[in-house]
């Protein structure tokens, strides 16, 4: 069985940067929403998981991760 997270912002305006902590056990869906548009790096425990980008229509990013400390940032300026 595959686990699903998502997280949102708390407030009323779009994120630059996100902090979390994936618990439980085994690999799943991660879904971050509320965010700026751009080109953002994730990274697990200080390790890269990969460069992604937002767009306007989702304002989210998805990708597969397992429990863990996360953190997000924006880098870079909208995607072509």
């Amino acid at each position: 069985m595959l686990n699903w997270w998502a997280f949102l912002a708390r407030e009323k305006r779009l994120l630059r940067e996100a902090r979390f902590e994936i618990k439980g056990k085994g690999r799943g869906k991660v879904l971050i929403c509320d965010l700026e548009l751009g080109v953002w790096r994730v990274e697990k425990e200080g390790a890269a998981v990969g460069e992604l980008s937002v767009d306007e229509e989702g304002r989210c990013l998805f990708f597969e991760g397992e429990p863990g400390d996360y953190y997000a940032r924006l880098i870079g300026g909208i995607p072509r």
